[in-house]
């Protein structure tokens, strides 16, 4: 089993990934796949990580993010927001420009204000301690979000 400062060493790409932006409506659904990420995680892994060390390495990603909007001058920010995929078994997130107003959902989302909740339901589905039942007829996606605004 990798450790998980290897875990944590193979998700450094990311960190300094390049944020692709747009202001036109017609390239959102280039933006969306551009700037999505999956995070999966062993069974093992799952009960030795953390939430808080998965919420550091989401703020680093977030602070070079920031970075990137006022080395380029974008006028604006990211909308930031994160999703435990279910049925992937991943915890998913990614940047789009406030410019949109929506969060590209098509299923029914449930806002969740404490980022550490979906974390922590991800590591927990993730080692099998609480994997949540998806229930198809009344499922609605727990999303966090946040507004990264230019430096």
């Amino acid at each position: 089993m990798p450790s998980k400062e290897a875990y944590f060493q193979d998700l450094e790409s990311i960190v300094t990934d390049s944020v692709y932006l747009t202001a036109s409506p017609d390239e959102l659904a280039k933006e969306i796949a551009e700037n999505m990420w999956t995070l999966s995680v062993s069974e093992e892994l799952a009960g030795a990580i953390a939430p808080e060390e998965v919420q550091a390495f989401l703020r680093r990603v977030k602070q070079n993010r920031r970075v990137q909007l006022a080395q380029r001058g974008q006028p604006g920010g990211l909308r930031y927001y994160l999703w435990h995929d279910l049925q992937a078994g991943q915890l998913r997130f990614n940047f789009i420009s406030v410019r949109h107003e929506a969060l590209p959902f098509r299923a029914s989302i449930t806002t969740c204000v404490d980022e550490a909740a979906i974390i922590r339901a991800w590591l927990q589905a993730s080692s099998n301690l609480g994997a949540p039942h998806l229930d198809s007829a009344d499922y609605r996606v727990q999303v966090y979000e946040e507004v990264l605004l230019n430096l």
